[in-house]
């Protein structure tokens, strides 16, 4: 059962994850579908300055980060009604609205949504992010969630 709920998860974020394009790259010409769409090494992403989509990774900088447990084994089990209050970093300005994920906080300029995966908790931050030390909001939802779950965590970013 938990493969397919991570399986469903990770098939529901690359729905999101096309869902956002189009919304954001509205008006903007895509290859014909006949062509190719060049992709990296990992067959995920395209690479950079690839023949790609004309808005992949150019329009809206993004980051995506895990949050999991630091022994690598049980849960940081959060219920669903205590999700904003434990996940949403103090201090931003975020606010929890309609979007993608278990839980979406949206602020002026960018947008944080979590899913719960089998690992930990997948947190993917997009918007205009130049000015954002993403790191540190990652490390400040971490010890919110360790200090609610009691359990250590440790966070990686992987894009």
């Amino acid at each position: 059962m938990a493969l397919a709920n991570g399986r469903r998860s990770r098939i529901l974020r690359k729905v999101n994850a096309s869902q956002r394009n189009r919304r954001r790259c509205a008006g903007t010409p895509h290859p014909p579908a006949a062509a190719p769409r060049p992709f990296s090494s990992f067959g995920r992403y395209p690479e950079r300055g690839s023949a790609g989509w004309a808005c992949d990774d150019h329009s809206v900088p993004e980051a995506e980060y895990l949050i999991r447990p630091a022994s690598h084994d049980g849960w940081l089990v959060i219920p669903a009604a205590e999700l904003a209050d434990v996940l949403t970093p103090r201090g931003y300005g975020l606010q929890p609205g309609p979007g993608y994920g278990e839980l979406h906080l949206s602020a002026a300029s960018y947008e944080i949504s979590f899913s719960g995966e089998d690992a930990g908790w997948q947190v993917i931050i997009d918007g205009d992010i130049a000015d954002l030390e993403t790191d540190e909001v990652i490390a400040q939802i971490a010890r919110q969630v360790q200090d609610f779950t009691h359990t250590a965590t440790e966070w990686f970013r992987y894009t």
